[in-house]
């Protein structure tokens, strides 16, 4: 990988821990307690930062696009991995469309986490994340260019590959990028026509700046 590539990509993620990562200080009774040497290591700001080194599998140009947009959040604290559509309680803020990461999955189930995103990534690209919207992988698409991809998912989807816990179109998108994040060959196994459609488009820094005049 470039060097241009490796410092776009750092510093979109500088741009996110400073306006869409949080951490969740009311639950801090909550967290679990790490060990001694735990993989996070013992800053209270150590969990966004590896939350940040995560997100560089992402194209740079898919997180400046999420860094710019006026919902979409991440907030690491207790409980499970999961993505909270509309408003939430963030103790004295509200934040609109928040993805909520369990501190342990940092550690132990990163597919977890990068599903969450992709459910977040889905209800954005889709419908810029409206209440009522389609999501990208219902057909919506906040562009004509995702429109045609949400409906390229949506055809993938019909075919059939995906493990019966996937239920939904929605499941279908969150499944792939997680599996694409964390195992590519495996989700190039069990869905090529899925791998070859995400490679191409949500993982592709080459599309994302093909339609940056329409897409940021």
């Amino acid at each position: 990988m470039s060097t241009t590539i490796v410092d776009q990509r750092e510093r979109a993620c500088r741009a996110l821990l400073r306006d869409k990562i949080h951490l969740d200080l009311e639950s801090r009774t909550r967290l679990p307690i790490l060990p001694s040497k735990s993989p996070l290591g013992r800053s209270a700001w150590a969990p966004a930062l590896k939350l940040a080194d995560r997100l560089q599998i992402f194209p740079s140009e898919l997180l400046d696009w999420w860094a710019v947009q006026p919902t979409g959040h991440v907030v690491i604290g207790s409980g499970v991995s999961t993505y909270q559509p509309g408003p939430a309680q963030i103790g004295r803020r509200v934040l609109v469309n928040v993805v909520r990461i369990a501190l342990l999955d940092l550690i132990h189930n990163e597919a977890a986490i990068f599903s969450a995103l992709a459910r977040l990534f889905d209800h954005l690209l889709g419908c810029n994340g409206e209440p009522a919207g389609l999501w990208l992988s219902e057909g919506g698409g906040c562009t004509p260019e995702w429109q045609a991809v949400g409906r390229r998912i949506q055809a993938s989807y019909a075919l059939g590959y995906a493990p019966s816990i996937v239920i939904s179109p929605r499941d279908y998108f969150a499944w792939g990028i997680a599996i694409y994040c964390t195992d590519r060959r495996q989700l190039n196994l069990a869905d090529p026509v899925l791998e070859r459609l995400l490679r191409a488009t949500v993982m592709n820094s080459s599309f994302w700046q093909k339609i940056a005049p329409q897409g940021t």
